[in-house]
């Protein structure tokens, strides 16, 4: 059992193509598919009386209809398409909570982030969280748990099936990096996790599936566990799931840019946006996070700089990903500058965690203290902001 009674560019040079070659990157990334016909996975794993859950994963649906199975134990806690048109996450001691999504702000056929959390103890008791955003809460008190015992109790934790009960439709679509806690998860610990993968030594992380073995029928608990899961049907694919490979030091706010995100501008991190004009590819995306460091630093510039950010942002990224950059700098640098004109503004890139940076970019524009740099095209690396008189900074 999982749980019992637990408390739950510009220009840039030459030797940057040598970088990014894909080796050790996320940049692809192994799933199951689920044609929604007969497609399952069965773990040995339960969610019986749980103070606390969360169940999340990347998803990337093809098509929804009611009762579509997602991920969840019958009669006890359930999580799947309540209708065609929205995501629904039920329980049998604390109600029940429903997102209503449309083509635009749930398309198929991209990958979403999405988490659902059970908190016992406090209102709201049930919350759907899509791409680290609260989509919906509510539901009702559920008492000390969510429940204990359920019926039949042959059931155990589904992928794609039996969620709603034996006759409800099996998910079509993929599925990738699932994670089961047996606590509620915060909005900010959902956003600090999404875009990268686990230890699987976490604690209160129950089940792990990464989905990386690419292979065979057995679907791997990469927890410290081993509630592993029979696949039947679901095939293996290759895919871009938007997963940065960050230095531990630089995983401060990580935030991504991806398909899903069209053509609005990317969550912040700590001062930093990036924005496309048109909707990525599935192999093109952007992971990006910092070193939580402020004020500034007169250190390894180019010349022509006299300044720049002591807050350094790290990119991981996959295939070719060009977008603006847009920098608030007293977010960056929690100074309060003399803003200059755009063009006294530097964008530095360089590829190791010391050395010169290279200036890549000039500013375009300015908005208040926010700079934004033109159709940079983004490689793997590190990133600052740098002017070129101190009092900009």
């Amino acid at each position: 059992m999982l749980s019992t009674n637990i408390t739950l560019a510009q220009i840039i040079p030459s030797f940057q193509g040598v970088y990014d070659k894909k080796s050790t990157s996320f940049s692809t990334s192994s799933s199951l598919t689920f044609d929604g016909s007969n497609d399952k996975v069965t773990t040995n794993g339960t969610l019986d009386n749980l103070g606390g859950f969360t169940l999340e994963l990347w998803l990337y649906p093809h098509s929804a209809s009611g009762s579509m199975a997602i991920i969840g134990e019958n009669n006890l806690i359930e999580f799947g398409y309540g209708s065609a048109t929205s995501l629904r996450i039920w329980t049998n001691s604390g109600g029940n909570k429903s997102w209503s999504f449309n083509s635009t702000t749930f398309p198929f056929n991209t990958w979403h982030h999405v988490a659902v959390v059970g908190d016992a103890t406090a209102s709201p008791y049930l919350r759907i969280y899509v791409n680290g955003d609260l989509k919906a809460s509510g539901g009702s008190n559920p008492g000390s748990t969510f429940g204990v015992g359920h019926n039949p109790t042959s059931y155990t934790i589904y992928l794609a099936k039996t969620v709603w009960g034996t006759g409800d439709n099996y998910y079509d679509g993929l599925m990738d990096e699932v994670r089961i806690w047996n606590d509620l998860r915060t909005q900010d610990e959902i956003k600090a996790n999404m875009f990268k993968q686990l230890n699987g030594d976490e604690n209160n992380l129950q089940a792990y599936y990464k989905m990386s073995t690419a292979t065979g029928t057995t679907l791997v608990d990469n927890s410290s566990n081993s509630y592993d899961g029979t696949i039947s049907g679901a095939t293996w694919a290759t895919t871009y799931v938007p997963l940065g490979n960050l230095n531990s030091s630089y995983q401060t706010d990580m935030e991504g840019l991806w398909e899903a995100t069209g053509t609005s501008t990317s969550q912040a991190s700590n001062g930093l946006t990036m924005s496309v004009s048109s909707t990525l590819s599935e192999e093109n995306f952007a992971v990006f996070g910092n070193n939580n460091t402020s004020n500034t630093s007169t250190s390894e510039l180019p010349s022509g700089t006299v300044i720049r950010s002591a807050r350094i942002w790290q990119v991981d990224k996959s295939g070719t990903v060009s977008a603006n950059i847009t920098i608030d700098i007293s977010d960056a640098t929690g100074n309060s500058p003399t803003v200059g004109a755009a063009t006294n503004y530097k964008l530095l890139h360089r590829i190791g965690t010391s050395g010169n940076f290279t200036s890549v970019a000039t500013g375009g524009s300015v908005s208040s203290d926010n700079i934004t740099f033109s159709g940079v095209t983004i490689h793997k690396g590190f990133y600052v902001i740098a002017a070129t008189e101190s009092s900009n900074l």
